[in-house]
Order: structure tokens, then sequence, then C-alpha cells
């Protein structure tokens, strides 16, 4: 079997540069990150030991990093019991970041799109997925990133919580929240920030000790 190979970034060593470039991906958009922070004992469940890829304090979410063709309905299941015994959230990723930016101008959506589910963490029974796809994605008023249904950036922020940086005229005059957007839902899994991120995390190169800098 061909092993995916270890990637150091910021000190951390990766088990494979897939992994790594979501880091980096993080990193651009200003998202905390803790790496494998901690393991769990989910042999009671049958699951046995499991160690979540990323947690994302910003947004108190479990990231878990499958490559783009995986098909394990486990997978969803450990997360599930992971995001609720933490009272937390948690989201399958299948892929490199860039398929963010594409499900989010909905290309290829009915492929990679049927596995970036969020997982149950209502149910004590933790089905494992629960609904998708869920995307990164920016507010439009104050350009806080979020993780929303489609993408859809209008819900990152309440009215009460949204620290604006521009009013929702500004908002529709600069393409953030309108046609663009795809009309008031203000879809933004393509928005130029998570755009800009994905390409960073696309090109890094980490051949002959290069650390990921792009």
């Amino acid at each position: 079997m061909i092993k995916a190979i270890e990637t150091r970034y910021k000190g951390y060593r990766f088990r494979s540069r897939l992994e790594a470039r979501w880091a980096i991906f993080f990193d651009h958009l200003g998202l905390s990150w803790h790496f494998e922070p901690e393991g769990f004992d989910l042999t009671e469940r049958g699951l046995g030991y499991y160690l979540p890829d990323f947690f994302l304090p910003d947004l108190n979410y479990w990231i878990e990093v499958k490559p783009d063709n995986f098909d394990d309905e486990v997978a969803y299941k450990k997360l599930a019991y992971v995001a609720q015994a933490t009272k937390s959230q948690g989201l399958v990723v299948a892929g490199e970041p860039y398929i963010n930016v594409e499900l989010g101008s909905f290309e290829h959506y009915g492929n990679a799109g049927d596995r970036w589910w969020t997982v149950d963490v209502d149910d004590y029974e933790c089905a494992g997925m629960s609904d998708g796809p869920y995307l990164f994605c920016v507010c439009p008023l104050c350009d806080k990133i979020g993780i929303q249904f489609d993408g859809r950036g209008e819900r990152i922020c309440s009215d009460e919580g949204c620290g604006t940086k521009r009013t929702r005229e500004e908002a529709y005059a600069l393409g953030f929240w309108g046609n663009l957007y795809h009309g008031d839902k203000a879809y933004s899994g393509d928005h130029p920030l998570i755009v800009a991120a994905a390409e960073a995390a696309r090109s890094a190169r980490f051949e002959h000790g290069e650390t990921g800098a792009a």
C-alpha cells in the first residue's frame, strides 16, 4: 500500500501534504487551529481509538480531513461522538481546500458535495452524517469567517452580533450580497478571501526541506 508523504509545517509533522495544506488554509483565513489536540476512546461504541485531525476554537468545530475519493461512513460516526462529547460541531472535508471554492461556485456540486457534511450531535446514538455540504464562507457585512450550509454567509452573524464594516447597500455594491453571491443568501464559499486562502494552500511547496511557503 502506498503511503502519503509526511510533511512538516510550523513545527508539526503532518501525515500527509493534504493535512498540511488545510493548516495553511486556516492560517490564511486567520483561524486558530490545533492539530490532533486530543485522542478519544470510542471502544465502548465499537469504534476503537480516534484522533481527529483539527480543532478550530474560533468556530468550535472539529475538522476531519479525508481524500476527495473517500467513502467511509464510520468517519462521520466517530466525529459525531467526539463533537457531542465536547459540546462542539464536526465537519468532514474531502480533498484540498480549493474544493470549497468549486462547491461555493456550484461547480461539481453533485460530486464532492455529498462528502462535505457535518455530523449529527443531537441524537444520542450519533447516526453520523447530518447535513451538507457545509462550506467555509464569509459574512458579507463584516468579513467574519464561518462554516455554513452551502456557504451561506448571511447566517454567520446575527444582526446584533455582527461587527459590521459596511452596510447592506455597500455589500451589494461590492458584489458581496447580490447576483455574484446568488441572491439574499450571500453564498460565499467562493468569496475572494476564501479563494486567496485556498490558492495559498494549493501553491505551498514542501519539497527539499521547504516549509509550506508559496
